[in-house]
């Protein structure tokens, strides 16, 4: 016990250390004011995915206790994922530890993790990740009672589908190795842990069914939507050493370029690797460490396909913990204690030269960076460039002269985060429409517009992903026609210009439900 308080010590301090330098930085108006956006539609009693598009429900109400605890805004949710981080440097640790028996490399194991622990607001998938590699381990040494394990990914799945598919496929990974093995508690452990999984699943599906219209808008919008674009995430291409159009790293230099793409191709290759080499030993080397490097082994290669899915750096934070369990088991086994100790450190080391002058490294812009200014909006306090403060301030200010807290405002295609700082509903219920559009999502996002009847409307002129055809006004030119021929057009920031309605749509009252596709 005493080894393990120490083991912590190390990692929590330099989390600390970075909350307290990095709580208040920068802002995100993409997937974190997706999340805070969710976050506050939960408080006024919506339902996500049901009623406005979102991620699977837990993390809302994750976030929502937070809120109510501290008070509402984007500093809030990045308290509430820092407590998530703090889950998993704590199961690191003690995973760590017990396989290897060494709470030297279980400590700068969870710091090399920590590093990697980024974006803030996707540290839910990052603790699942952990979670899952635990599992495998305690399925692969008999350690716990294999119906409840299985009941963790049942759980899972309220956080995200993908992590539930994610859990399955890495223990049919894991007892299929064991198949192999001969090893007859994996055989035994099997069908309990199948019963648990799927217990789990249908306590949530009948969850789901007795909330009036959940189920069928969640199949609707969170399965078959996936089975009709045919992806799971926008692609980009994959950046494989022998690739040679990799758009999302030119800006990146020739040193780092090279490093991420060998990352990424390395990665499944060790885990293919390792699992043969692993299902060989099992039984011949049935030891603790042995076991938590086919677990770890098992999870990233089944976790790849998140990366895979949209290949570039955000997404790649978030699958890289199973590899570093990984090196720290396998170090272990072929180095000994203190050779494992200096192999994480050196990929410690080298991490850190990697990801330094990333905006969101974990520890702050160690390198030069612009002045800040600390910028006051609602509950949150930010830590900003002056000219992002000051668009920042002028977007307030437009809108706030315009509407009314109770107004619904068109906020599109990737800038939820507008909606959240100043709390306003969404017009639409597509508040992340970066998709290719369909004919019927088009007429269908125009026919709410017109429902909703926004006096305020922000649109992006980026092109996502660099791509004309995802702009939003070749993606939905309907609406761009619309907006432009009922609107006016008052402010041009770096990306999204701001337009104000020049006389009234409809006449319907807005407390009406925004009508759904």
């Amino acid at each position: 016990m005493t080894s393990t308080v120490i083991a912590l010590s190390l990692p929590i301090l330099l989390l600390v250390f970075a909350t307290l330098r990095n709580i208040r930085r920068g802002i995100n108006l993409g997937d974190e004011g997706y999340l805070v956006y969710g976050t506050q539609a939960v408080l006024r009693g919506e339902v996500p995915i049901r009623d406005f598009r979102g991620y699977d429900p837990a993390r809302y109400y994750w976030c929502a206790l937070w809120f109510r605890l501290i008070g509402p805004g984007f500093i809030t949710v990045r308290i509430a994922m820092t407590v998530v981080s703090l889950g998993s440097i704590f199961l690191i640790v003690l995973l760590v530890e017990h396989a290897t028996e060494n709470a030297l490399l279980a400590s700068v194991t969870a710091c090399l993790s920590l590093i990697w622990m980024r974006p803030i607001h996707k540290q839910i998938e990052v603790f699942f990740s952990i979670v899952c590699c635990a599992v495998m381990y305690a399925l692969l040494s008999g350690v716990g009672y294999p119906p409840l394990l299985g009941a963790l990914g049942g759980v899972a799945a309220a956080f995200g589908l993908n992590i539930a598919i994610y859990f399955g496929a890495s223990a049919v990974l894991v007892l299929l190795a064991g198949s192999l093995a001969n090893s007859e508690h994996l055989l035994s452990a099997a069908p309990q842990f199948a019963l648990g999984f799927l217990a789990a699943c249908l306590g949530l599906i009948l969850a789901a069914a007795i909330t009036p219209r959940f189920l069928g808008c969640y199949l609707d919008k969170k399965v078959f939507a996936i089975l009709r674009r045919g992806a799971s995430n926008l692609a980009l291409p994959k950046p494989w050493l022998w690739a040679t159009d990799v758009p999302q790293l030119k800006r990146y230099g020739n040193v780092k370029r090279f490093v991420l793409r060998f990352i990424f191709t390395l990665l499944p290759v060790v885990y293919v690797a390792a699992i043969g080499g692993n299902v060989r030993a099992l039984g011949l080397l049935d030891t603790s460490a042995t076991n938590l490097v086919l677990a770890s082994a098992c999870t990233g290669l089944v976790y790849f396909h998140h990366v895979l899915s949209r290949a570039d750096l955000s997404h790649l934070y978030q699958v890289f913990h199973p590899f570093v369990i990984f090196a720290a088991a396998s170090s272990q086994v072929v180095f000994g204690v203190y050779g494992a100790v200096a192999v994480v450190v050196i990929l410690f080391g080298s991490s850190v030269l990697l990801l330094f002058r990333e905006h969101i490294f974990i520890f702050g812009p160690l390198a030069k960076h612009p002045t800040e200014t600390l910028f006051e909006i609602g509950s949150d306090k930010f830590l900003l460039t002056q000219h992002d403060a000051d668009q920042l301030q002028k977007i307030h200010d437009i809108i706030c002269s315009h509407s009314t807290s109770s107004d619904r405002i068109l906020s599109v295609p990737n800038i939820p985060g507008f909606l959240a700082l100043l709390n306003r509903g969404t017009a639409v219920y597509d508040t992340f429409p970066v998709y290719p559009a369909s004919q019927q999502a088009r007429d269908t996002m125009l026919k709410q517009i017109i429902h909703s009847d926004p006096p305020v409307a922000i649109i992006s002129r980026a092109k996502v992903d660099g791509r004309d055809d995802l702009m939003f006004a070749n993606n939905y030119p309907e609406v761009e026609a619309f907006i432009k021929n009922n609107y006016t057009s008052v402010f041009k920031g770096r990306s999204e210009t701001i337009f104000i309605k020049r006389c009234k749509i409809g006449s319907l009252k807005l407390e009406e439900p925004i009508p759904h596709p």
